[in-house]
Formats: structure tokens, sequence, C-alpha cells
């Protein structure tokens, strides 16, 4: 933003002088700021999208978020949704090392999760990486229970 750039708040309304968004009823509607002033009144609507017609690939969670899930097997499978089969893992991750375990070598064998040809010292650092808060274990514990 410019030094002279002004922000304006109405209830459900936020803009900034050159570009502003709204909210209203389920829709957004996005707004540009007219070339003939520099007040709010003078925007303009540009584009009305409705969230209940999103399709599902716009509002769905993108599978390369969560290490080794294989979106295509699970969709093929119909076990869970992404959304849910995400919530279950990081479940998983929170648990004691033979628990998770048991989540990985399950789900590997259905081939939802799949470890590509990463070794158990380089699945367990992405896994400690992504799950930083949920894992509370070290690695000698995690190859304990689990094995490739």
């Amino acid at each position: 933003m410019g030094k002279h750039d002004s922000i304006f708040i109405a209830g459900d309304f936020i803009a900034r002088q050159d570009i502003g968004i709204q909210y209203i009823g389920g829709t957004h509607t996005h707004v540009e700021q007219s070339a003939t002033s520099n007040q709010p009144s003078a925007f303009r609507v540009t584009e009305d999208v409705d969230f209940e017609e999103m399709t599902p690939q716009e509002n769905k969670p993108q599978a390369e978020h969560f290490p080794f899930v294989v979106a295509d097997k699970l969709a093929e499978l119909q076990l869970y949704t992404l959304p849910e089969f995400e919530k279950k893992y990081r479940e998983a991750a929170g648990k004691e090392a033979p628990a998770f375990a048991k989540f990985l070598k399950q789900y590997r064998s259905l081939g939802i999760l799949d470890f590509e040809d990463l070794d158990m010292k380089q699945i367990f650092a992405e896994l400690k990486a992504f799950f930083p808060s949920e894992i509370k274990y070290k690695y000698r514990n995690f190859a304990t229970y689990f094995s490739l």
C-alpha cells in the first residue's frame, strides 16, 4: 500500500482505495475502483462468484500438502474424502509410534500412501517436518515399529 492509500471498513465490507473484496450472503464480489474517482463510492462490481457453485477442485485442499498421499487412489477406493483422510492422518501422527506406524502400513498396503524410494530416515524426517507438534518421539522409536 502506498503512503496515501486508505482502507474502508463497513460491516462485512473491507476495501482499499485501489481494490476491494466484499462478502455478501455466500457470494464473493470483486470490486474495482473507477478511474474517475478515489472515493469508495466509485467502486464498480467486476465479478460475482457464488461459493455454492464453485467446483470441488477449487475448494478442496491439495493432496501434496500432506506427505505421501496418493489422492487418485484415495478417490478410487472411496474410503474417505481427502479432507477426512487428512484429518485421520493428522490424528494418527499425534499418537504414539506403534499406532502411527500401523496407520502408515495400513494405508501403504492400500496404495493411499506411497513412500516412493525413500528410506525410513527420509520418511521420518518428512513426517516429522510436516507434523512437528504431533510427532514427539525420535527416529529410533519410529523405526522400531515401522518397516518398509
